[in-house]
Order: C-alpha cells, then structure tokens, then sequence
C-alpha cells in the first residue's frame, strides 16, 4: 500500500471521530440538551446514546450509589472490598401481606 493511501485513511477515520491533526485548533462538541462539552464527536455521540437524560442503571451493593457506567461502579466497589465494608442487608417481603389475586386457597378452588 502506498504512503499516500494510509495517511488518506487515516485523515478519513478521524475525520469520522472529530479528531484535530497536529497543528490545527481544538474543535468542542458540546451537547444540545445538557451542554457538556466533549473533545471528539464519537464522545458526544456516545453520551447522548447512552448517558443524556438517562437515570443511572449501576447500584453500588454497598452503599447504593449510583452510576452511569459500570466501570465507575465497580472502581467504586473496590474501594468498600480494601475497606472491609459489608454488603447493605435488604428487607425480606413477606408475601403473607400482600394481597395478590388468585393467592388465597379459597380463590384457587373456586369457591
């Protein structure tokens, strides 16, 4: 392959993810809902398909902090595994208390 073609490749794969050559002034992309502001367009792109407006999906077991991407989540678990922290105790539902249709014994034989 001739030089000319691998640079021109190479310009057309950061033309394609808003990258600046050397030399050139750093372009932004800040984002139209929230304006958080981005060095390259796949980054902006990525944030509006995954993160804008989006409530966290990843509970900390620990604590219940949440977070938008899982390796922030799970670099925030360490943290409690060195400290020695025990995993948050949920409560147990008990079912007895709950009104469901078609629980009772009398509902299931059709009386």
């Amino acid at each position: 392959m001739e030089d000319g073609m691998v640079d021109a490749q190479v310009f057309m794969n950061r033309e394609l993810l808003g990258q600046q050559t050397v030399g050139e002034e750093q372009q932004l992309y800040p984002c139209p809902r929230c304006k958080k502001v981005y060095r390259w367009m796949i980054s902006l792109r990525r944030h509006i398909r995954l993160e804008c407006g989006q409530e966290p999906k990843h509970h900390c077991l620990y604590c219940g902090r949440k977070f938008k991407h899982k390796h922030h989540l799970i670099g925030h678990m360490a943290i409690h595994v060195r400290r020695g922290h025990q995993l948050r105790t949920l409560p147990i539902l008990n079912i007895q208390n709950f009104d469901i249709p078609g629980s009772s014994i009398e509902e299931r034989k059709g009386t």
